[in-house]
Parts: structure tokens; C-alpha cells; sequence
């Protein structure tokens, strides 16, 4: 049995106002949407509030669940800056007397956070004497060795909600999707789009098979493929561009905002991508996804409603759980008939 902490239903009923503190990199706020949307779901008249860092925004802009979208940095390059700024924040959030709040970030600024908004409900997981000093409801902390949506989303266990979707989402805007489409007027015939960056470089697959891979899918399957341009990684274009064969059939997609590359994923509809923040805002827009895992395994972010094929091989090196990080030795042969096989399933 999990461990946490009930709150009482008449407790519950009063829940009108909640805070979620969902701070982390644009990857993290998504395997955390499931969460947003199940508090929704659990209190649909509650207005629902979300603090997450600047860089991050991207994933909720849309969102209709999340009423307000705070960015609150946590970047401390001018120490009263950062301490202006937040308190600030905070004491305005203070302000709006929350009913609930949820820390699923769990460590460093949230638990001055979550002292400041002082929510009349708090909850946290408890494997920290901080955490436990300052929420009022406690879960135990979970390994994260199993899906990671699933193990964040018990932290609502006291609220009565024992069930979630392991998956994301996310929303287009017209504006965006305006702008895919008159991008991609002139690229006629089956599309795919290929994301060659990540955050981490162990995540990046080789840029010499990404092409070989490229030439495969335009040779046997007759696709023009869409080459995302990632903000500070311009040199995996160049390489992709300084490798690729003449004939490679192939188009790229100049650096634009997340809200435009989101847009142009979706109208494609086929994606093949490293495990990145790109490759979770696929599975937001449910497009058929062939995921390129080398270092991370593909079941802590496997997704049940969004069609995909996972590219992976297993390393020598464990992780904390003992199982198998994977590894860069991953063929473009290999991921080739895996590619083969998400096909299948759509046709």
C-alpha cells in the first residue's frame, strides 16, 4: 500500500482555489499535465492556478484547463533581484487564499513557496524534513523507477483520485497554426519531421545516422522530411546539411517559436525525435511518434494514448533502479524497422 495522508471529505468540498508549483524544464511541465487536468477533472469549478519557470510557459499557454499561468524565475543572477521578484509573487499569491496547493516539484524555492502561498491544504511528498515542515498532507516519495506521470500523480491520492492518464497534451493556438500551414503549402506529398537536438548530449543520436536514416525513409517510403532548427544547437543542422546527399528529399524549418514548431508537428502528423521536450509536445498532439532513446529508457515516459515506437538498446552502465541505461549504439538500420513498424500500426 502507498503511503499518504487523507484529507477529509468536508475539507474537500471547500476546494475553489488551487496552486499548482510545477517549476522545471519544458519536458517536466508536460509529464506533469495529467496531473493539472486531473485536479480539473476531480474539482471542475475550482479555478486552477500554475507557477512554473519562464522558459517553460510554452507548454500550458494554451492550456484551457490552467487559469493562470504564473513565470516566476528561479534564476539568481542578481541576488535582490531574485528576491524582489519572488517575494512579490508570492505575497500577490498570498493574497488569492488558496484552498490547495500541490508542490510537484518537491525541493529548493518550493518550500519557501509553498510557506509564503500558505495554502489552507498542502501537499508534498514527504522525504524531505523541509517538505514535511510545511505541507500539511504528505505522500511518500515514490522511486520514479515506473512511469514518471504515474509516479508524480500520487501526490493526489489524498485527494480521492486513485486513477490518471499517463500521457500530455497540448493545445494549438489559430495564430500557429496559420503559420504551419503557409509554411508548408509548397511541401507537397507525405511528410515527416525529424528533431535532431536534445538538452543533454547523451541524448543526441549520432547526426550521421540521422541521415542514413533520412535517406532510408525518403528512398523506401517516398517522404519529404521537415528538419527542426533547435535554439543553440544550429551546428546539428549544419552537420545534418554538410552530411545529407543531394537527393535527400528534405526541407528545414528555420528557428521560430515552440508555439510555431508545435503547430508544424501536428500538421505533418509523423515524428521522429530523441527524448526532449519535442518529443513530449508530441505526444500533447498525439502525433505518431518514433522515439530515439539513447541514455533514457522509453517506459518512464510512455504515453497510452498517443501512437509510438520506441528505438532502443541497452547499455552495460544501471541506473538507481538496476535496470539498463541505453545506449548511442543504435543503428539507423535498426531504427529504420522500427520506423517500419510505427507505419504499420498507422496504416
Amino acid at each position: 500500500m502507498f503511503a499518504y495522508d487523507t484529507i477529509p471529505e468536508q475539507e474537500l468540498k471547500k476546494v475553489d482555489n488551487i496552486c499548482v508549483i510545477c517549476w522545471g524544464l519544458i519536458g517536466d511541465v508536460f509529464i506533469r499535465i495529467s496531473l493539472l487536468e486531473s485536479l480539473k477533472i476531480r474539482f471542475p469549478n475550482a479555478s486552477l492556478t500554475v507557477i512554473v519557470d519562464p522558459v517553460s510557459a510554452v507548454a500550458l499557454e494554451n492550456h484551457p484547463d490552467v487559469d493562470e499561468l504564473v513565470k516566476l524565475s528561479r534564476k539568481k543572477v542578481s541576488t535582490i533581484k531574485y528576491l524582489s521578484q519572488l517575494l512579490k509573487t508570492l505575497y500577490r499569491l498570498n493574497r488569492k487564499r488558496f484552498d490547495l496547493s500541490v508542490d510537484s516539484y518537491c525541493g529548493g524555492s518550493s518550500v519557501l513557496a509553498t510557506r509564503l502561498i500558505n495554502a489552507r491544504l498542502r501537499i508534498c511528498y514527504n522525504h524531505k524534513r523541509s517538505l514535511r515542515a510545511v505541507n500539511n498532507y504528505l505522500v511518500k516519495k515514490p522511486d520514479f523507477c515506473d512511469n514518471w506521470t504515474m509516479e508524480l500523480c500520487k501526490l493526489l491520492l489524498p485527494l480521492g483520485i486513485t486513477e490518471t492518464r499517463r500521457g500530455t497534451s497540448y493545445f494549438c493556438s489559430r495564430d500557429s497554426l496559420e503559420f504551419a500551414d503557409s509554411w508548408l503549402a509548397d511541401k507537397e506529398g507525405k511528410k515527416a519531421v525529424i528533431n535532431l537536438g536534445a538538452g543533454a548530449e547523451n541524448k543526441i543520436w549520432s547526426i550521421k545516422n540521422y541521415v542514413s536514416l533520412a535517406e532510408s525513409i525518403s528512398e523506401n517510403d517516398a517522404f519529404h522530411l521537415i528538419i527542426l532548427s533547435n535554439p543553440g544547437q544550429n551546428h546539428l543542422v549544419q552537420e545534418f546539411k554538410a552530411l545529407a546527399p543531394d537527393k535527400l528529399n528534405y526541407s528545414i524549418l528555420p528557428e521560430t517559436s515552440f508555439a510555431n514548431v508545435a503547430a508544424v508537428i501536428s500538421r505533418v502528423g509523423l515524428i521522429i525525435t530523441g527524448d526532449t521536450s519535442i518529443m513530449h509536445l508530441a505526444f500533447g498532439l498525439k502525433c505518431p511518434t518514433l522515439g530515439i532513446f539513447t541514455r533514457t529508457r522509453p517506459e518512464i515516459v510512455d504515453p497510452e494514448d498517443s501512437l509510438h515506437v520506441a528505438c532502443f538498446k541497452e547499455g552495460k552502465e544501471k541506473d538507481n533502479c538496476g535496470k539498463y541505461y541505453g545506449t548511442q549504439e543504435l543503428t539507423a538500420e535498426t531504427c529504420y524497422g522500427r520506423f517500419r513498424e510505427l507505419m504499420l500500426l498507422i496504416e
